[in-house]
């Protein structure tokens, strides 16, 4: 019976539609996919009436079973009525088929809607209300960061041992074990649930990500976080020599120059046919270290590169020292 909408009588508690053109949702939310439509008289047997915004109601079908009316389109009542069946096409494989995507396709907007919704639910947001003056400060912050990031190596300090002689590595009295930093951005917030109306300076290193905020410094390792004050942070720079053997950045000061091998006097072994010159740079070496944990060393070819950014944190740990005792 193509287009024929069945009635069957059937006592118990029912939701009667009050209004012309009443949508059957999926979910108990306007924003969620319709399913079916009522009009003035339907009934509907109730399943659960203790929402007092929406009632959940039995559909007499083959594909979706219970669905939901909001409440203010009619009325709960206990007689015998003729429950609506909510089959409107042939019993065909077709027909079957084509209700059935129709619902997979409401289903996913519903899920999609949810998501979305949760997604929402879990937003940290994290908004800093500055004035002129402010603005114009981490305006500079950022501005130092950026200097920084413009150095043309920037290497991470893993492992430095004493060597036992000396002359078999160009002199050197340690031997520092280096990687190169994987990221340096000037904006880059440390998880996906996180909002913030001002840009975030990020350096990547192994294993440790580091995430400078206006106020603190901000630690993500795997899914661990940590986080110091910058008045808890203790930052010093200052300039280190070191005898290069993977070509010399552009950017960087080359004091002096080593042999690979060398004899007592500092002169070339020639004993070694493969000698050669190496020159010794003047790099610049940042030590980040707090009584939390951190105990981070990072390295720039550019000759004082991050000295501002430093100078600044610093000044900020300042004023929060400042703050603590006055409050105190």
């Amino acid at each position: 019976m193509n287009g024929v909408i069945k009635r069957d009588e059937v006592p118990g508690r029912f939701f009667e539609v009050q209004k012309q053109g009443v949508n059957i949702r999926i979910g108990p939310s306007p924003e969620s996919p319709a399913v079916f439509y009522g009009n003035q008289g339907d009934a509907f047997l109730i399943v659960d009436s203790t929402n007092s915004k929406w009632t959940k109601v039995a559909l007499k079908g083959d594909i979706v079973k219970e669905a939901y009316i909001s409440s203010a389109l009619g009325e709960n009542v206990t007689k015998v009525a003729k429950v609506i069946e909510t089959r409107r096409f042939d019993d065909t494989p077709w027909a079957r088929a084509l209700i059935l995507l129709f619902t997979l396709i409401s289903l996913g907007a519903w899920c999609l809607y949810m998501r979305k919704v949760d997604q929402k639910r879990l937003t940290v947001e994290l908004y800093y209300a500055m004035d002129e003056q402010l603005e114009e400060l981490y305006r500079k912050f950022l501005g130092f960061y950026g200097e920084f990031s413009q150095s043309r190596k920037i290497w991470q300090k893993l492992h430095s041992e004493r060597v036992s002689n000396a002359k078999y590595h160009a002199g050197a009295g340690n031997l520092v074990q280096r990687k190169n930093v994987g990221k340096v951005e000037k904006d880059s917030l440390p998880a996906r649930f996180l909002k913030t109306n001002v840009e975030i300076p990020h350096i990547s290193l192994k294993n440790t990500d580091m995430f400078f905020f206006p106020e603190r410094l901000l630690l993500r390792r795997g899914k661990n976080f940590a986080s110091v004050f910058y008045k808890n942070l203790e930052v010093e720079g200052y300039p280190v020599r070191f005898i290069e053997d993977e070509g010399v950045p552009s950017d960087a000061v080359v004091v002096d120059q080593t042999w690979k091998y060398t004899n007592k006097s500092g002169g070339a072994d020639k004993r070694f046919r493969d000698n050669r010159q190496l020159p010794i740079c003047k790099y610049s070496e940042y030590h980040f270290k707090s009584g939390a944990g951190i105990n981070e060393v990072i390295t720039t070819s550019k000759l004082g590169a991050m000295d501002n950014f430093v100078d600044f944190i610093k000044v900020v740990g300042n004023y929060q020292r400042k703050l603590e005792y006055q409050e105190a």
